[in-house]
């Protein structure tokens, strides 16, 4: 949903809906990814902490993909 307020200008609600209709059919596509995610936290959190400076980018460089290749997705 970030990217559509960032991206296309939308208002919350507008980019919620937006959102939740570009990603249907992609439930599991997106809970792998969710999963992913916390895995990634997790092993930056057992790495003394220091890891998670690195998690938080590459969390947030995957959310960015998924958003690209939902929208692109929608669009064809």
């Amino acid at each position: 949903m970030p990217g559509y307020i960032v991206d296309k200008n939308q208002r919350f609600d507008e980019a919620l809906k937006s959102s939740w209709n570009d990603t249907k059919g992609e439930a599991m596509h997106l809970f792998l990814w969710i999963i992913f995610t916390c895995l990634v936290t997790i092993a930056g959190l057992l790495t003394f902490v220091v890891g998670i400076f690195i998690a938080i980018p590459l969390i947030s460089l995957s959310l960015a993909y998924v958003y690209i290749q939902v929208s692109e997705n929608h669009q064809q």
